[in-house]
């Protein structure tokens, strides 16, 4: 009888492995590269090594590794995030110069140094990039004072490329109403200024150098609008977007939907974080016609919307709230946050109302006219690992609910039945149907006694959820 071959690791096939290294952060796989030669040629060849690169400080180490990374990158299309505090004579010397020489690979740029090495990047970008899809740049300072010198019209040798999204943060763009032919195929524009900064007029130029535009996310201090119309280029720019974020001082918010015809985008986000008053509530609702679904969901720590969505069209007009300025012990006596959760007429236009599972005991006190609805969503708005109750447990009767919806926002969610059947008895003491979206039951079959229907649906409750993104400052809340 012939005996066993022993087995280790190194006659585990080249494919078993590397998915194995899939699974390691980029130090864990250098790590796992030097266990033999074998192994390290499957590492520096894994897209971990050579197609995910971000550099975060300027040393020699981090050049070479940078410069062995990109090498390995071979022409293929690569990501590359460059964001360094401080100054160092490596950056424009030596980073910068073989950011420029690989710029006809790059798929993915995002650079954000000291305003001290603008000239620097910009002569850098002066070359054409046919691969890149996305572009990001910001220049820090430590009062975001902005540099004067405005991005060069010719960026990117005047090649469009592939260019689909473009983040410029803290950088001024050319004033005039010129086309800048890099971004002649750009359809989703972030363009962020200080809070203090004051437009002098709408920026009618971004129509001009974002003429396929249908995305627009802006952010500043003010706009004064003073009394000149609008042109016909900005009247064709807004019709053609699908989206339009603001966030601006509470006075520029409301002219910017009192002055702009607004009315037939169908996603509108204004942010303010002192708030906007009645008449900017009800000013940016208009357009919408009932009924409704309400959500009101968590983005990132100090910010949450309240969506109101059109059900025939998937209209939405959202208010990015502040959590500051709803305290989880509601004080009856001071104003509500936000008017429209005070208007006793807007539950028995809701068809469903959806909350996040994170900003259910913060928000619920302010739901009290809201008892009444008859749909009640529960979006679970964080990755866990394993079978918990993640059900809220803040007290907000619905005796009127008849279907309870579970949507899990990130990967499934697993619920136990009996915490399933307590909640249920807590909050919808009169629900019989229970609709899951990725959202798996442990235990399922004990839901029988308690529930007329239980079925799982694909997909998410809502179809705009797709079109929000929990999001860092300076990145788009609506994609």
């Amino acid at each position: 009888m012939a005996l066993l071959r022993r087995c280790t690791v190194h006659n585990l096939p080249d494919e078993l492995v590397t998915h194995a290294l899939s699974f390691l952060t980029f130090r864990e796989l250098l790590t796992a590269a030097q266990v033999s030669q074998r192994w390290r040629d499957l590492g520096i060849e894994h897209h971990n090594f050579w197609k995910y690169i971000l550099i975060t400080s300027a040393t020699r180490g981090q050049v070479e590794l940078l410069r062995a990374r990109l090498g390995q990158s071979n022409g293929r299309p690569f990501h590359l995030k460059v964001d360094i505090e401080g100054r160092n004579p490596l950056i424009p010397k030596d980073i910068l110069s073989l950011v420029n020489c690989m710029l006809d690979a790059v798929e993915i740029l995002n650079i954000r140094l000291e305003s001290w090495y603008l000239t620097e990047v910009y002569r850098v970008l002066n070359r054409a990039a046919p691969k890149l899809e996305k572009f990001s740049i910001m220049f820090y300072s430590p009062d975001r004072i902005l540099p004067l010198i405005t991005l060069y019209s010719w960026i990117f040798a005047s090649s469009p490329g592939n260019l689909r999204t473009v983040n410029i943060t803290d950088v001024l763009l050319p004033s005039h109403k010129r086309e800048i032919p890099a971004f002649t195929t750009v359809d989703s524009v972030v363009y962020t200024l200080p809070s203090s900064v004051v437009m002098p007029a709408w920026p009618s130029y971004l129509f001009e150098h974002f003429p396929n535009m249908s995305s627009l996310y802006l952010e500043g201090g003010r706009i004064t609008f003073g009394d000149k119309k609008l042109s016909e280029l900005d009247i064709n720019g807004l019709a053609q977007l699908a989206v339009l974020d603001v966030t601006f001082h509470p006075d520029t918010t409301a002219e910017i939907i009192r002055r702009l015809p607004i009315q037939e985008i169908p996603h509108v986000l204004i942010g303010c974080e002192s708030g906007v008053d009645f008449d900017t509530v009800y000013d940016l609702l208009e357009p919408l016609r009932s009924p409704f679904h309400l959500s009101l969901l968590s983005a990132f720590p100090d910010e949450f919307w309240i969506i109101v969505e059109e059900v025939f069209t998937g209209n939405q007009r959202v208010y990015a709230e502040a959590v500051s300025r709803w305290p989880l012990n509601r004080d009856e006596t001071v104003e509500m946050p936000n008017v429209i959760l005070d208007n006793p007429d807007l539950p028995g236009q809701l068809q469903s109302l959806g909350i996040s599972a994170t900003m259910w005991p913060r928000v619920v006190p302010y739901l009290t006219l809201f008892t009444t609805i008859e749909t009640l969503v529960l979006e679970f708005d964080q990755v866990h690992k394993a079978c918990h109750n993640a059900l809220p447990e803040y007290p907000f009767t619905c005796p009127l609910v008849h279907t309870l919806v579970l949507d899990a926002r990130f990967d499934i969610e697993w619920i136990n039945a009996d915490d399933l059947v307590t909640f249920a008895d807590r909050i919808a003491p009169n629900c019989r149907h229970v609709e899951l979206r990725r959202v798996m039951i442990e235990g399922r079959d004990r839901l029988g006694a308690r529930f007329e229907t239980v079925k799982s649906v694909d997909g998410r409750r809502w179809t705009h959820q797709s079109s929000f993104t929990a999001r860092e400052r300076g990145t788009a809340r609506i994609e």
